[in-house]
């Protein structure tokens, strides 16, 4: 018999290690198919033993830090491990850093290691290494082909790439004064932006720190850390912001405070790339992520819609 994860899909004929890679303090990754399943019935399907036939071959990409999976023989150790792997979880609390260096400094004032001399997470290497000579096999690209999700109606795609910009076709300039002059410029756009559905390209999971995106139409569904996201999806909206200031200085709507509104945007994003301690990161992480679950059903929907219409024209073999 065989277990398989409803999250990543994941699998082994041993349950004893499905447990441990359910147990993990990060969880695996969600990918697409996974939201075919309801939340609380993710564990109880992955225990549930299947035969060889009935297991699912997908793609799988772990984003864990393998420090985590690592027994390490004393604090030095570690450390070099992280000089060398370039981690960026601390395996005591679980929280990410974006530096190297603030990981380092974080680790000598975790309340977690004052009362641990020595990390202690111990977890089978093996169970999610794709190189396993047992499970190489059982994994393969789905995203081989170049699909666009087009509207019925429209010759549009229904969700734009998350390499490419936002469709802010809906944001007049009388929307884009508003915005820019907002006390919260920043989380206001992003959710103005957000009411145009096909901006819906990003489905975070706290569970695993992570998020699915609809990265291109060439590697369509790709799973990136929220760290990743939060710091392209702050760019984005730094740039738009800042068209939205040459857009309305061009065309003379408004000369009172504009600069200062301006030097308040280039403020907010030095805040954001200079915070050394990550606090202003966190901070805006958990806003932004709070606003895209607003729309999570939707998301969703879209993403399993998406992956329907790519598997269907597989089939026909276009």
């Amino acid at each position: 018999m065989y277990y398989q994860c409803k999250r990543c899909f994941y699998n082994t004929s041993k349950k004893i290690d499905m447990k441990r890679h359910l147990d993990r303090v990060i969880k695996c990754h969600r990918i697409i198919e996974s939201y075919k399943y309801k939340d609380n019935e993710l564990d109880k399907l992955s225990l549930s033993p299947i035969s060889k036939n009935e297991i699912k071959i997908v793609q799988y990409i772990d984003l864990h830090d393998e420090a985590e999976d690592k027994k390490f023989e004393n604090f030095d150790e570690y450390i070099s491990y992280i000089d060398e792997n370039n981690s960026s979880n601390c395996i005591y609390c679980n929280k990410t850093f974006f530096r190297k260096y603030e990981l380092k400094r974080h680790l000598k004032k975790c309340k977690m290691v004052a009362n641990k001399t020595e990390p202690n997470v111990v977890i089978n290497n093996n169970i999610n290494n794709v190189s396993n000579v047992n499970n190489v096999n059982n994994y393969q690209q789905i995203n081989n082909i170049s699909i666009n999700l087009y509207n019925e109606n429209e010759d549009k795609k229904v969700i734009v790439p998350f390499d490419e910009e936002w469709d802010i076709s809906n944001i007049d300039i009388q929307k884009k004064i508003l915005l820019f002059l907002s006390d919260n410029k920043y989380s206001k756009t992003i959710e103005e932006i957000l009411k145009n559905e096909k901006n819906l390209n990003i489905l975070f999971d706290k569970n695993s720190d992570s998020g699915l995106i609809y990265k291109n139409d060439v590697d369509k569904f790709t799973n990136m850390k929220s760290d990743e996201i939060i710091i392209s999806v702050i760019y984005k909206l730094y740039s738009h912001l800042n068209k939205f200031y040459d857009e309305i200085k061009i065309n003379n709507f408004i000369t009172s405070d504009l600069n200062l509104h301006k030097n308040t945007i280039e403020q907010k994003y030095n805040d954001f790339n200079n915070d050394k301690n990550s606090n202003v990161k966190n901070y805006v992480k958990n806003i932004l992520i709070d606003i895209f679950e607003k729309y999570e059903e939707k998301i969703i929907e879209n993403f399993l819609e998406f992956d329907k219409f790519v598997s269907t024209n597989e089939k026909i073999g276009y």
